[in-house]
């Protein structure tokens, strides 16, 4: 499968943070007319003392051949990826450098299976956002 047909579907995710919270939800990368990928993504979150909130997210994709760029809602840039092909299977990281704080992000996107990792470092924030999508 091509990189824009993996990603366009429905998925349910589970999120874990180094910092204790965690994630579940649904998300949604919806084909655009202008060949984008409108992700919308909302869910719970589970603080460390028990409390818990509901949340929501969005961010356009842009997917050209192997490279993955992600923006902000308002089209500010997050990162773009370029990512290697082994079968059905993309992998690949990305760097986003907002102010101080470094953003590592990582890809591994599958027919069965999505995950997206980003390792935050930086005078203000240093933690792990991992997520792992199902196809829902």
């Amino acid at each position: 499968m091509e990189l824009h047909e993996l990603l366009a579907r429905d998925w349910r995710f589970s999120r874990s943070a180094s910092t204790g919270e965690r994630f579940t939800g649904t998300a949604r990368f919806a084909p655009a007319p202008d060949g984008t990928l409108h992700y919308h993504e909302e869910g719970r979150i589970t603080f460390q003392n028990g409390a818990s909130s509901m949340f929501f997210r969005d961010y356009v994709y842009r997917v050209q051949n192997d490279r993955l760029t992600a923006f902000f809602s308002d089209m500010r840039l997050f990162h773009a990826v370029t990512l290697s092909r082994r079968g059905d299977v993309w992998q690949g990281a990305g760097h986003h450098l907002c102010i101080a704080d470094d953003y590592d992000t990582t890809y591994l996107i599958a027919p069965d299976r999505l995950r997206i990792t980003h390792d935050v470092a930086g005078p203000k924030k240093a933690y792990r956002l991992e997520t792992e999508y199902r196809p829902a």
